[in-house]
């Protein structure tokens, strides 16, 4: 997984809301909407986690209306709440992934101590 590239859509989906603000449902907001909905729906991470998953199926409903062009509402509590969901599975993937890790570094190191 590249954070930096899942950080990347998180913060353009962060962006779209003043976007839509200032210039509406322009085409920008559209291709946005669009690319983000591509990236979200083929992440595994957004399918696998359950209040993950929820939160997405949140955001994506009007992502969709903006992509089509129907609506240029996104509401900022539902991004917040997807992206902080989305950032909190990625933070608990990443200490999953460190534990086993730092054993066995750890056990590496002084592998006379069980």
């Amino acid at each position: 997984m590249n954070l930096y590239r899942v950080e990347s859509q998180l913060t353009s989906l962060e962006r779209l809301v003043p976007h839509l603000t200032q210039h509406g449902c322009d085409i920008s907001a559209q291709d946005a909407a669009q690319c983000l909905m591509r990236y979200f729906d083929d992440s595994r991470h957004a399918r696998e986690d359950k209040a993950l998953a929820s939160a997405y199926d949140e955001v994506r409903r009007p992502l969709k209306d903006i992509a089509a062009g129907r609506s240029g509402r996104l509401p900022i509590s539902k991004v917040a709440t997807f992206t902080r969901c989305y950032r909190e599975h990625l933070l608990r993937a990443e200490a999953a992934s460190e534990t086993p890790r730092a054993l066995e570094l750890h056990q590496a190191e002084h592998p006379d101590h069980d």
